[in-house]
């Protein structure tokens, strides 16, 4: 009477295997929006991107966790392709929001904001972007002279009558920090 309230155990040879795992999309869709994102903005170096976002991030005293590859490329693909923003402006617009304190998370680029209209006068071509972000990573590094280097940038800027722009004044501020020949020294005033 037992044996008959025993459960069946069942040989394990002789039942069907699990189903098979479902192939990883995610990685592909992944894939996808990158490739969508650098192709509207003209092919850019999106790891050297990212590393000078995060560079800039760092020089900024913020974390960086949140700023990996996959999600900028999301918020690049959200902004440009489904909010139909500038693609020109949304490399300077990231970092604009990259380098901003009360930003954690790269997810806030698709809103409206100010570091649209920021971009503008950041970078005019999608590939100064990644200097850009190289160039204010080097100027934060400047042990507190910074300010005054890109003040000096810009007035010289404007006495040569060349049109201001964050990469112009970052590129003549790290000339100036280098001491290059034809610029005066880092240590001196503005004219």
């Amino acid at each position: 009477m037992a044996v008959g309230m025993r459960p069946d155990p069942g040989v394990p040879t002789q039942e069907n295997p699990p189903p098979p795992a479902p192939p990883a999309t995610s990685a592909s869709a992944a894939q996808r929006v990158e490739e969508a994102a650098v192709r509207h903005l003209g092919g850019i170096d999106l790891g050297a991107f990212v590393d000078g976002v995060r560079a800039a991030r760092r020089s900024a005293g913020l974390p960086v966790a949140l700023w990996n590859r996959r999600s900028i490329a999301w918020v690049l693909h959200e902004s440009i392709v489904a909010q139909g923003r500038p693609a020109e402006a949304a490399l300077p617009a990231l970092l604009a929001v990259a380098t901003d304190p009360a930003t954690t998370s790269p997810a806030r680029l698709p809103c409206p904001g100010p570091w649209w209209n920021a971009a503008e006068t950041r970078a005019s071509d999608p590939g100064d972007a990644g200097e850009l972000a190289r160039l204010e990573a080097r100027l934060a590094e400047a042990d507190g002279r910074r300010v005054g280097l890109q003040r000096q940038a810009r007035a010289l800027l404007e006495d040569r009558g060349e049109r201001l722009t964050q990469l112009a004044v970052f590129r003549l501020a790290c000339e100036l920090l280098d001491g290059e020949p034809g610029t005066a020294p880092a240590g001196e005033g503005a004219s």
